[in-house]
């Protein structure tokens, strides 16, 4: 299995008679079961009949913003775990074979290499991923933001490629360093480029619902708003993407100790914060429903880092990202890359040591410009990098003196704090969802009522919990109240 080509159905479920298949590594395409008809489906929206909300799912939904493991929000519907061959028949799914990075490893030629040598040979082997999969220049879409992963997609595709045949776009807000830089380095190449500036995005019921739809709703629905904008511009074309390339290169790295019972714990401690629905004493330390404890990335990460892997980045970053029904080509899990790249020494992942290593000095002239987090840092231009810092530390004091009129440089993305007070359509958005919730009975009305009006007064900053509850109840309206799309009960195939 790999995980790259789009991925082709086929029925597999007659009566009673089981079936195997098998599912793509990192989840960015989806296979779900449904208990209730015994049978797969590549989306929640082809389910059919009407779903009810999963009570221990809303638990930890509550806790950390999103599902774990293969739980959903929604009764009875398993999101199958990624990379896995399965047996599936009208009473279940059995793990047949799991696959792990460690199977790969002993194909990461690392002995006595030196770190110059080990950071070139990092960088030829995505520069090879990138290459395996291209094809079509015209056809590809790369973002850019301030960021390096998106970056080093570009640079690769500009060794095989003119970049007046590549399309590019960043969003964001202006005035902040995603959207400043990666238009900087769109305009530094000369790519086909198109800037989408969020503040001009309009949030409503009808686009939120499309959202549910198009992400299963595992999680905030209102950041991937912009996705729609994307598709409307580019349509049926193939977007290139980042996805967890820092995450690869270390920038969650965490030390090894302890074991599984200690890492699952951790993993949900460490979720828990943003979200405010919940009061301390409500927050229970044991509960880990649904946290996936097998995952790929055995013998080669930290249990911690190895649970957060298989968690929070195929169950919440990519419900943000990865559409139904969209192509995506996304070179930094190629198997063999990322073997590599979980297979160097723990002290050359700490702080993405090697990594930043390997694309600053591979791509030298795209990374002459800065990066949201280093500046001019990474390639030693010291008197460009002491302005870049006086700059944006002038910013963001004058950030904490006037935070409604000064925009934070690191805001990668809208302000749902000063949106939600400010902007009409997306104060009645989350209005008339909390009112929604407020009559489900599922949610204490007076904790709804206070959360939202202690936000709306400026008393305290409530944005993630709100958009996370505007969110949950779009859910429930395109995924439970909805009649479902027609569609067969599907199975993934081999890749």
């Amino acid at each position: 299995m790999s995980g790259w080509a789009a991925r082709r159905y086929a029925r597999v479920l007659d009566d009673n008679v089981p079936a195997t298949l098998s599912t793509e590594k990192h989840r960015i395409v989806r296979v779900f079961f449904d208990h209730r008809t015994g049978r797969t489906y590549d989306s929640i929206a082809a389910i059919p009949g009407r779903r009810s909300i999963d009570q221990r799912a809303l638990g930890i939904f509550l806790r950390i913003g999103y599902v774990p493991g293969h739980g959903t929000l929604f009764e009875g519907v398993d999101c199958l775990p990624g990379g896995c061959e399965l047996a599936v028949d009208a009473s279940g799914w059995t793990v047949l074979r799991r696959f792990r990075f460690a199977e790969l490893a002993g194909d990461v030629a690392q002995a006595d290499v030196g770190r110059a040598e080990l950071a070139a040979l990092g960088a030829r082997r995505f520069v090879e991923a990138v290459a395996a999969r291209f094809r079509d220049a015209d056809r590809v879409v790369v973002p850019l933001s301030g960021g390096m992963d998106s970056r080093a997609v570009l640079g690769a595709l500009l060794e095989m490629t003119d970049a007046s045949r590549l399309n590019t776009y960043t969003y964001g807000v202006p005035g902040t360093s995603d959207y400043e830089i990666g238009n900087s380095v769109a305009h530094k190449v000369g790519t086909r480029h198109v800037s989408i500036n969020e503040q001009a995005l309009e949030f409503n019921e009808a686009r939120l619902l499309r959202i549910a739809r198009l992400t299963d709703a595992n999680t905030d629905l209102m950041q991937p708003v912009v996705w729609l904008r994307v598709l409307e511009l580019f349509g049926n074309s193939q977007f290139w993407t980042g996805f967890t390339g820092d995450g690869l290169g270390g920038s969650h790295f965490l030390e090894a100790g302890g074991d599984t019972d200690e890492a699952v714990p951790s993993y949900v401690a460490g979720e828990t914060g943003e979200i405010q629905y919940l009061s301390p004493s409500e927050l229970r330390r044991e509960d880990t429903w649904g946290v996936a404890r097998e995952t790929k990335y055995d013998g080669l990460l930290s249990r911690r880092e190895a649970v957060w892997f298989e968690n929070h980045v195929e169950r919440y970053t990519a419900h943000h990202i990865f559409l139904h029904g969209v192509e995506y080509v996304n070179p930094f899990m190629d198997d063999h890359f990322a073997a590599f790249m979980l297979s160097i020494p723990p002290e050359l992942r700490r702080g993405k040591s090697l990594f930043d290593e390997m694309l600053t000095r591979r791509f030298r002239m795209l990374f002459q410009l800065p990066t949201k987090d280093h500046g001019y840092g990474l390639t030693n231009r010291h008197a460009r990098h002491a302005a870049w810092w006086l700059e944006h530390s002038a910013r963001k004091a004058l950030f904490r003196l006037v935070p409604g009129y000064v925009r934070h440089p690191r805001t990668s993305y809208l302000d749902f704090a000063l949106a939600i007070r400010r902007r009409a359509d997306v104060r009645h958005l989350a209005e008339n969802a909390f009112a929604s919730l407020a009559g489900r009975g599922l949610l204490d009305r007076r904790r709804l009522e206070n959360l939202l009006q202690s936000h709306l007064s400026g008393r305290a900053n409530h944005a993630p919990t709100i958009t996370l509850l505007t969110s949950l109840e779009m859910a429930i309206r395109a995924l439970c109240e909805e009649p479902a799309s027609p569609g067969p009960s599907v199975s993934a195939s081999e890749y």
